[in-house]
């Protein structure tokens, strides 16, 4: 029935209260004119005329001798099919309206039709408060009085023969039908209000407790720390259970791991490391499988429960997974000591409350991933930063001892005083004051008029220069521009070097390749012993060679000797 007129009523335009409205009145048009039909084939209060028809129970058998009986016959199915119609329409009040005709076409009409029954009875009186109550119900207060006129009307209209006590009552007991239809309504306003404003207040307790767990993502707070605030939030706004917990899947969605739970008995599950395969025949295994809030009712043996020897207070256990868009990383878990009935927007304010928690641990867990990356970054920028410092360490050693040994091996002046007045060079060796506070400072030294500014290669001093200036003040543009002066030094300087030493290696590469073709063209090892001692006078100037070939024999008598000592 509910498909029929979801399908063919267009019900889904409505929603919330105007669509329980409107299935009311679909109802109520449905069951009305099935009675009806019943009623006009079986019910003894139609009679005929006709005396060969006599006191018939049949309605549409009586038809054919009373023709007035057809527009009584048709109507009510006419109205039914208006108020449907109106229905898909869109037309919620009209159809009410249409409905509320309806019953009292059916209810009072026949009685002022069939004048052969006596309507001063207990039906007659139950058609017409049947009619009030149900123009009440689908029209409200208006449609209420709307109705009490028209069926005070109706019973005036036939009341001329009754007697006065009779009129009195009927019309105190129409009176009274009105005030309990209008008490009754009034409830049921106040009833829905106050579902409104129950409604509301949880929707603000639930926004508040939302805000309250962002502040938690915001105040930078860890995991475990912000999971375990916001148990104890859920638990002080929800009384109605006395156990809250937080499980978390792990990395393979394999377990899900209790991450935070309320009390002492929350300390004892999480220092046992409790876990929960995903899964697995428990609350939490199903809620983090299907992805679905699973309720639990311990006292019931067909339920999905797991019982726990530290909860057996436990009546009703309830999980909602923890979502991400698509994906469950956990589940949060409420237990109650009473057996709760939870309705539908309950169970939707709690799954809520569960995706709001789900959001704050994954910023959480994003903030510590991120951190911990800028950590690990910095680790290692650090680790960088001392490698380089050793290169760099290393590097000046190796350019230091290059260059003392350079310095040591060369023949030509490198030390030398320039006049530039004269355009006299000379070689000289002494240095001067402010030369040895250049390089043992590592800076420029200015001392009346005499600059002297370091030399140095790739940080490591190779030695310093001096000259005098006309004026002892020396500005910043001057001190960047010996520094630039001594940096383009040093690696001239590094340059020749390095050519230098380049064509060492080359020569010896040369003069090694020449004995070796030499050694190469001998063909006996004494003409070979003799070149290799003529090349190594011609290498290196050696005055005497000597070459031994084979192992050195024992020597008896030194032998003894190291034995005597």
């Amino acid at each position: 029935m509910r498909h029929f007129m979801r399908r063919w009523l267009n019900l889904d335009q409505y929603d919330g209260l105007t669509y329980s409205r409107a299935e009311l009145i679909v109802w109520l048009t449905v069951a009305a004119m099935a009675l009806f039909s019943v009623y006009a084939l079986f019910a003894p209060d139609w009679h005929s005329t006709t005396p060969n028809v006599e006191d018939t129970a049949l309605a549409w058998a009586a038809l054919f001798y009373r023709s007035e009986l057809l527009p009584l016959l048709v109507t009510p199915y006419i109205m039914g099919f208006i108020a449907l119609f109106s229905i898909y329409k869109g037309r919620l009040r009209t159809s009410g309206l249409v409905v509320s005709l309806m019953v009292y076409t059916f209810s009072v009409l026949p009685v002022l039709l069939l004048a052969s029954v006596d309507f001063y009875n207990s039906g007659y009186l139950v058609n017409i408060f049947l009619f009030l109550f149900a123009t009440g119900l689908l029209n409200g207060q208006i449609g209420l009085l709307v109705a009490f006129i028209v069926s005070l009307v109706t019973f005036l209209l036939d009341a001329g023969n009754a007697p006065a006590s009779f009129v009195i009552t009927f019309i105190a007991q129409l009176v009274g039908g009105v005030i309990v239809g209008a008490l009754y309504l009034r409830i049921a306003v106040l009833s829905r209000s106050e579902g409104v404003a129950e409604a509301t207040v949880e929707r603000i307790k639930l926004a508040e407790i939302t805000t309250r767990l962002t502040q938690l993502a915001s105040q930078r707070l860890a995991l475990k720390e912000a999971l375990d605030v916001a148990v104890e939030l859920i638990l002080a706004n929800y009384p109605q259970f006395y156990h809250v917990q937080v499980f978390l899947n792990d990395q393979n969605n394999v377990n899900a791991r209790l991450v935070a739970s309320s009390g002492e008995v929350g300390e004892k599950l999480l220092a046992r490391h409790h876990s929960l395969a995903v899964g697995s025949v428990s609350v939490i295994g199903q809620t983090t499988w299907q992805n679905t809030p699973i309720i639990a009712y311990t006292d019931d043996p067909d339920a999905i429960y797991r019982p726990n020897d530290l909860l057996p207070e436990t009546l009703l256990e309830i999980a909602f997974p923890l979502r991400i868009g698509d994906n469950v990383i956990g589940a949060l878990d409420l237990q109650s000591k009473t057996r709760l009935t939870l309705s539908d927007e309950d169970l939707s304010s709690f799954q809520s409350l569960a995706d709001s928690l789900a959001l704050v641990m994954d910023n959480i867990r994003q903030f510590e991933l991120s951190r911990q990356r800028v950590e690990e970054n910095e680790r290692l920028a650090e680790q960088a930063r001392i490698a380089l410092q050793e290169v760099q360490r290393l590097n000046k050693r190796l350019i230091g001892r290059a260059w003392s040994d350079y310095l040591r091996e060369q023949r030509e002046a490198t030390a030398v005083d320039i006049d530039l007045v004269t355009r006299e060079i000379v070689e000289d060796n002494t240095w001067t004051e402010t030369l040895e506070e250049a390089v043992r400072a590592n800076t420029v030294v200015v001392d009346k008029g005499v600059v002297a500014v370091p030399l140095r290669v790739r940080g490591q001093i190779i030695g310093a220069m001096e000259f005098e200036v006309s004026s002892d003040t020396i500005t910043q543009e001057d001190y960047a521009l010996l520094q630039e002066l001594s940096d383009r030094f040093g690696a001239a300087a590094e340059n020749t070097r390095l050519v230098e030493q380049s064509q060492r290696v080359a020569q010896r590469e040369a003069l090694i390749n020449v004995v070796s073709s030499r050694l190469q063209a001998m063909n006996n090892v004494e003409a070979t012993l003799a070149e290799t001692a003529r090349s190594l006078s011609e290498l290196i100037g050696a005055e005497r060679v000597v070459i031994r070939l084979g192992r050195p024999q024992p020597n008896p008598t030194r032998s003894l000797k190291q034995a005597g000592d």
